[in-house]
């Protein structure tokens, strides 16, 4: 929706705005909720940028294996520049759920490593999941990267980075998730500033998300994230997945507590 904009030499856009204000607005609350819960602000500020960087490499590593599948395989590479624009072409995006998976395994490996408290460490993680996500959809938004559906209700995009996506009308679903997001959030918040639930945060997480995306997906207009043959996006697919995740860890994790623990 907005135009990108030149600054200094370098060209900034939407979605690059509203996920760098996310960033500082993340790591200002993780920082604040370590200390007062966990005692240190360091710490858990590692964990965040290793489970950052997890992210960053999951949700760039499925989009390319779903835009090699949409391709029908690897593309025929003759030169070292052909090499660059196939990466720069098949990675160059990101899928959520990748970023997700990646992120868990990364926060998980982080906190046995530092050996920070496990439930408290992992439900404060969980409670950043939604928080970033609704920056991250808004500045889908404002981007033009992912759009909604034709739809009489919504906003006509003009500067998408996707040509057939300008000049039309569309649902705007990004900010129906970016909403969602935000309010999954603050109800995480509770539960973990109440110490509800201790421990399974992150399958409440997954029990919430999970089917609102199934459900979303379908006011999206963007189908190159790839669809299967049974009419299923690929985030669709995961979302069964993770809904099946947080439903079995909800039911049957065995949390046993002990404030002396600090390995889980």
């Amino acid at each position: 929706m907005l135009p990108p904009i030149d600054l200094f030499g370098r060209t900034i856009t939407g979605y690059g705005i509203a996920v760098a204000v996310g960033l500082l607005v993340c790591l200002f609350y993780i920082m604040k909720q370590g200390k007062r819960v966990l005692g240190t602000d360091g710490d858990i500020l590692l964990i965040t940028g290793v489970a950052g960087g997890g992210a960053f490499l999951g949700s760039h590593l499925l989009f390319g294996i779903v835009s090699l599948f949409s391709y029908g395989g690897f593309p025929t590479i003759t030169s070292f520049d052909g090499f660059i624009r196939f990466m720069a072409d098949f990675f160059g995006g990101s899928v959520f759920f990748g970023g997700l998976i990646g992120g868990a395994i990364a926060a998980f490996i982080a906190v046995r490593v530092v050996k920070l408290p496990w439930y408290p460490t992992v439900d404060l993680l969980s409670t950043v999941v939604p928080l970033f996500h609704f920056f991250g959809r808004v500045g889908c938004f404002l981007g033009g990267c992912c759009f909604g559906i034709p739809s009489e209700f919504g906003f006509t995009f003009r500067h998408s980075i996707v040509a057939a996506a300008n000049g039309v009308n569309r649902f705007p679903v990004q900010l129906l998730e970016a909403s969602f997001n935000l309010v999954l959030f603050f109800a995480l918040y509770a539960l973990f500033n109440k110490g509800k639930l201790r421990g399974k945060l992150f399958f409440i997480y997954l029990l919430c998300y999970s089917p609102a995306r199934f459900f979303l997906e379908y006011l999206r207009g963007d189908t190159y994230r790839g669809i299967t043959s049974a009419g299923l996006s690929t985030s669709q697919i995961i979302s069964m997945l993770t809904l099946t995740v947080g439903l079995f860890g909800l039911l049957f994790y065995k949390n046993e507590l002990k404030e002396t623990d600090t390995n889980g």
